[in-house]
């Protein structure tokens, strides 16, 4: 099972990029087709799907949200979660974040790693590398979108 973050999830998803990350759009498609075409379980923890719904509109948050649920295991932040986030900021002091990190980004990236653990993902794949290893501490393998060749067609 992969974990992805919310900006992984708006590439490959929205199909949308900020100024410099427009790549980004295609790479993160072909990696989400390729986990696709092996089977693999794709997993965007709840805290992950609320940042990426927040930016819809009443009618788009519900098809978007009937869109995560098809294609995606959504677990919530659960008791075994909680107990692993706690586990996780018992070690804040050796993150190495200075005072101008956001707080409550970093609560909510807390989460979506403890969920990822918890849920016994193999990998969690985002665009904040160096923040969410410091974080993890080890506990799983963080990577940025791999880029992945797709196959052309012979005939």
């Amino acid at each position: 099972m992969i974990c992805i973050d919310t900006m992984v999830l708006i590439w490959g998803v929205q199909q949308k990029a900020r100024s410099g990350q427009e790549e980004m759009v295609e790479r993160t498609a072909r990696y989400l087709r390729s986990l696709q075409n092996d089977n693999q379980t794709i997993m965007v923890p709840a805290p992950a799907a609320a940042e990426y719904l927040q930016w819809f509109d009443d009618n788009e948050r519900q098809e978007q949200l009937a869109a995560l649920e098809r294609f995606f295991f959504v677990p919530s932040f659960d008791l075994p979660a909680a107990m692993v986030a706690a586990e996780l900021s018992h070690k804040s002091e050796a993150w190495g974040f200075d005072e101008r990190v956001d707080r409550q980004k970093v609560k909510t990236d807390v989460q979506i790693i403890a969920i990822a653990i918890a849920h016994r993902a193999e990998l969690i794949v985002t665009n904040n590398i160096r923040e969410f290893r410091a974080i993890a501490a080890g506990r799983i393998a963080v990577s940025e979108v791999p880029s992945v060749d797709e196959q052309q067609e012979l005939f």
